[in-house]
């Protein structure tokens, strides 16, 4: 089993590559975690190369988890800060991040 980790806004073809190489020798991948934003959990959003990994994890029909379910202050969080700790969590607190992922989750596990 081969665990990948990637933020779109960093790792980019390259790695990609690696991915689609260890699937096409029999390796089995699973993506433990990513995020549309850079590898330090903040900067930019990077939805262009978020798709290009959805599309390349399902063409190959790899399971993913995204990163992170918080509401730091920081691009990668799903919630903002003003969020309740217990929920419920209304679209108001879900961060720009966050309504990526919800979008992806709703589209690709429907």
């Amino acid at each position: 089993m081969y665990t990948l980790h990637f933020y779109a806004a960093t790792h980019g073809d390259d790695l990609r590559r690696r991915m689609d190489e260890a699937v096409k020798q029999g390796i089995p991948v699973f993506v433990s975690e990513c995020g549309a934003t850079e590898a330090t959990g903040d900067g930019r959003i990077d939805e262009r190369s978020e798709q290009q990994w959805i599309d390349l994890m399902e063409q190959h029909q790899i399971s993913w988890v995204c990163w992170a379910a918080g509401d730091k202050d920081e691009s990668s969080a799903m919630l903002l800060p003003t969020a309740k700790d217990g929920g419920p969590w209304p679209d108001g607190v879900i961060s720009p991040y966050g309504r990526l992922v919800k979008g992806l989750l709703r589209k690709y596990n429907p």
